[in-house]
């Protein structure tokens, strides 16, 4: 009976020793996850300014003035 427990006990620590490692690759997972979203964030385009042409990335607040010559 004492040796059937052993074994049981250590079976059972194996599996808890695998869900730790499970639980920590959905962790690093989630965390490359948002890692890209956020990359992925700072270098996208807005694509109806790209299709204009002469447009950038920067917006300007103060509008362009041609002087009437």
């Amino acid at each position: 009976m004492n040796e059937k427990q052993s074994r049981l006990d250590k079976d059972l620590k194996a599996i808890g020793d695998r869900m730790a490692d499970v639980e920590i690759a959905v962790q690093r997972s989630r965390q490359s996850e948002v890692n890209s979203q956020s990359a992925r964030a700072w270098t996208s385009t807005d694509p109806g300014r790209a299709s204009m042409p002469g447009s950038n990335s920067y917006s300007s607040s103060t509008p362009a003035v041609t002087p009437n010559v």
